[in-house]
């Protein structure tokens, strides 16, 4: 209705993701919409499912059909626009023949767009992955360590390959967690659980080790034990980024690898989770833009699954330490 009566949606924003956010948690913009379509519209848009009306009311408020009495409630009824006492005034001009219009696909496609008007639960929100990540769009916030606190605690340790490398020596506090040691090592570390739904975590590069050996790497992703994880990573001394995906201490051989891209610390790598694919993406000067996609078939597939796995890094050296200053989890419910 909205573009309709203006040509532009009520939320824009540069991403889809961003656009998701606005919708679920920002204001429409209406400006350049008429009353009485204006107050019909704000109806439609609240952010209370309850608040919104019916198809068949909003139908009968636009034709200038009969309205409920009065100081009548319930699923439907629309609040806060000016009425008449018994009969809500016919849209008259040039907005009548938009105003049908926009009722007709409304009707239509109400399902799709406001499920609540039909008395069936919203859809659940979907981002897709796109050239570019909105974090913040992924709204619960599941994990979030600053490792200003020594919190390696928290933390469960696995050693992927222990037959040639061991656990790093790890440390938290002041701003950073560290991994050191002076042969081969790769630790896992697995927190809180991954919730339901589209998730993304994201890790904070500290130091290299630099050494120029061959491993000088840090990982991030999701952990069930030292067999069983999915994980992007960045190898320094390569400059090369991509992903390990092992299940049953095998990896994954349709996931591609040695992507190059350079990090500075400071900066950070993102893995997102939507359905059977994973997203790597890397920041720079404040956006994330996208690294590469893979296919997860078959993985994570069910909630009890889910729950077994855990938000989690590694890190990975032939010698010296590396650092990581933050690991953030987030998800939206799918």
């Amino acid at each position: 209705m909205v573009f309709a009566a203006t040509g532009r949606a009520p939320f824009r924003a540069s991403t889809v993701p961003a656009t998701l956010h606005a919708v679920l948690h920002g204001e429409p913009d209406l400006t350049g919409v008429p009353e009485p379509l204006r107050g019909l519209v704000a109806a439609c848009l609240a952010k209370d499912p309850a608040a919104r009306p019916s198809a068949g009311l909003l139908l009968r408020d636009l034709t200038g059909g009969e309205r409920p009495a009065a100081g009548a409630s319930g699923p439907g009824t629309l609040v806060d626009l000016p009425t008449e006492p018994t009969r809500r005034r016919r849209l008259s001009g040039k907005w009548a023949g938009a105003a049908a219009v926009a009722a007709a696909l409304l009707v239509t496609a109400g399902v799709l767009v406001a499920p609540s008007w039909f008395d069936t639960k919203a859809a659940a929100v979907h981002l897709v992955p796109g050239p570019t990540l909105d974090v913040e769009a992924y709204e619960h916030i599941d994990v979030a360590d600053a490792f200003t606190a020594d919190t390696t605690g928290r933390y469960t340790a696995y050693r992927p390959f222990p037959d040639n490398e061991v656990l790093p020596r790890t440390s938290a506090g002041g701003g950073a967690c560290t991994g050191t040691g002076d042969s081969p090592y790769f630790g896992l570390m697995a927190g809180p659980v991954l919730s339901s739904g589209q998730a993304v975590v994201t890790v904070t590069f500290g130091s290299f080790a630099a050494t120029g050996a061959e491993e000088d790497s840090v990982f991030v992703g999701w952990i069930k034990d030292a067999d069983d994880y999915i994980t992007a990573w960045y190898n320094n001394s390569r400059g090369t980024t991509g992903f390990d995906v092992r299940v049953d201490g095998e990896l994954r051989t349709d996931v591609p690898v040695q992507i190059p891209h350079r990090f500075s610390p400071g900066e950070r790598l993102a893995l997102v989770l939507s359905e059977a694919t994973i997203t790597a993406y890397a920041e720079h000067q404040g956006r994330f833009q996208r690294l590469h996609t893979a296919p997860i078939n078959g993985l994570l597939t069910t909630d009890e699954e889910r729950r077994s796995y855990r938000y989690g890094f590694g890190l990975r050296a032939t010698r010296g330490t590396v650092s990581i200053s933050r690991l953030e989890g987030r998800s939206v419910e799918g």
